[in-house]
């Protein structure tokens, strides 16, 4: 749906490929990003996006009851 939106809405933007590794989509945002943040541009769910994260050596500081990641 969003998509659609930003298509029609700028026909000359290009859609950026799927990120092939989670601290890809940290690098791109520039700023940590909570797990539910990460697996919903990833399109995986959290427990995925965190497992994949950890593996990755994101770096994680805990805040509330989930966590922002960071790339070191």
């Amino acid at each position: 749906m969003y998509e659609v939106v930003f298509a029609n809405c700028g026909p000359a933007l290009t859609q950026r490929p799927d990120p092939e590794t989670m601290t890809e989509v940290l690098a791109w945002a520039g700023e940590p990003l909570a797990t539910a943040e990460v697996a919903a541009v990833a399109g995986i769910d959290r427990e995925d996006a965190r497992q994949r994260l950890a593996r990755e050596g994101a770096h994680a500081q805990p805040f509330g009851s989930d966590v922002f990641w960071s790339v070191n």
